[in-house]
Order: C-alpha cells, then structure tokens, then sequence
C-alpha cells in the first residue's frame, strides 16, 4: 500500500506535496498534528519540503531553459526521497483513530481498523427462569435476568440458553446424568412426554460463539409435569 499512496508521476506528485502541504499547515481544527500524532517537527518537515519543491526543484524543472538532464535527476532524487519518509509517516496515520475519510482521499491512504476486541470476562448476571405448565407434558419457559422484573429476554453477551436436564429425579450438579441442550430462545417449550413426573434442569446464559463466556450454573429448578 505505502509503494502507491504517492505517485511518482511528476504532474501528480506536484499535486500531491502542495494539496497536502496546505492541509498540514492548516490551523483549523483537529489540525494533522491531532489527527495524525505526527510531532511539530514531522509537519514542519512535510510543509519545508514542499516549499523545497514549489521554489526550487520544480521550478527549475518546469522551466525549459533550465530543465536539464541533471535537474531531472533531481526531480527523481527529490520525490524518491520524499516518499522514504513520508510513507513513515502515514503508516502511522493510517492507524490513527484521528483519521477520517477526508483525509484517506486527500493523502490517498486507506485507514487501518482496529481488529474488533472479543469480551473475555465470562457473563455473571445469573439467570431467572419462570417455568409454567402448558399441558400435555410441555412446559413453558421465560428467562430473565435480575434488572428485567418480567419480559423474557437474554443477558448480555448471551446468545443462548444452556439447560442441563433430567426427568424423573433431581440430579445433584448440572453433570450429574443431565441432558444439555443449548436453546437459543429466552422464551421457549420443552416437550417431555412425561406426564406425572419431576422435570428438573440446571440453567445459565450461554454464548455459542464463545462457550467461555458461560454464566455459572443456576439451579436445581423443578416441577411436576402435567
């Protein structure tokens, strides 16, 4: 990316050093200083080698009385020498949070974003689980967290349900013999086809994507399924 952000093309480098040079002197605010976090002694380089250019090497370049083989080189030398430091520069631009999209088509640079951070720090809001008879040996489920007094929904981070089950018996841990099924609802049935027994399960907020971030256990809840 840095090879490209600035042409070697003399009539677009022209272009390029004195359009940005203009905005790197400019006072207005957040100056390229903020934006950027170049120092003040980056900026005054950038705006010197532009009056460098403007006063000097260009202007002898464009001059046909005095656009020499030896003046071309120098045109050569000047912007190679130009981009070395001042790609330097804009790599640290580009992965500035100051920078806007203003300034990607000004300076011709694509802005680097930050690789989205992922929560490590597992869910610890316990979960609420209002469990009804619906006949027919199914059973209705509302999960809540502590700040939601009645409406069914998902802790945050939540994805998902995580429910280890047994029917028949209270098992003593969420390991102990259960079923565990992952329920990607907070308001959702359970069909057991077990009329006149104990439904009992252990419950907590789960997230698919990052099983870690599972909320403790909660639990046993039970009852008689009709």
């Amino acid at each position: 990316m840095s090879k490209i952000r600035i042409s070697t093309v003399i009539s677009k480098f022209n272009t390029y050093i004195t359009s940005t040079a203009n905005d790197v002197e400019s006072i207005t605010t957040p100056t390229v200083q903020t934006r950027f976090g170049w120092t003040n002694v980056e900026c005054t380089w950038w705006t010197d080698m532009r009056d460098k250019w403007v006063e000097d090497v260009y202007k002898r370049y464009s001059d046909k009385n005095t656009s020499t083989s030896v003046v071309k080189k120098d045109v050569r030398t000047f912007i190679a020498t130009f981009r070395k430091t001042a790609n330097k520069m804009l790599d640290r631009a580009v992965a500035s949070p100051g920078a806007t999209s203003a300034d990607e088509a000004l300076y011709n640079f694509v802005i680097t974003k930050a690789k989205p951070t992922h929560r490590d720090t597992p869910i610890t809001e316990k979960i609420y689980p209002i469990i009804e008879q619906e006949g027919g040996g199914v059973l209705g489920f509302r999960c809540r967290t502590a700040s939601d007094s009645k409406k069914a929904h998902l802790a945050d981070m939540a994805d998902s349900v995580q429910m280890a089950s047994a029917i028949g018996r209270v098992p003593a841990n969420p390991d102990d013999g259960t079923e565990k099924t992952v329920i990607t609802k907070a308001k959702f049935q359970v069909e057991t086809s077990a009329p006149g027994k104990k439904f009992a399960c252990y419950m907590r907020w789960y997230n698919t994507k990052h099983p870690k971030l599972a909320s403790p256990w909660c639990g046993p809840f039970s009852i008689d399924i009709l």
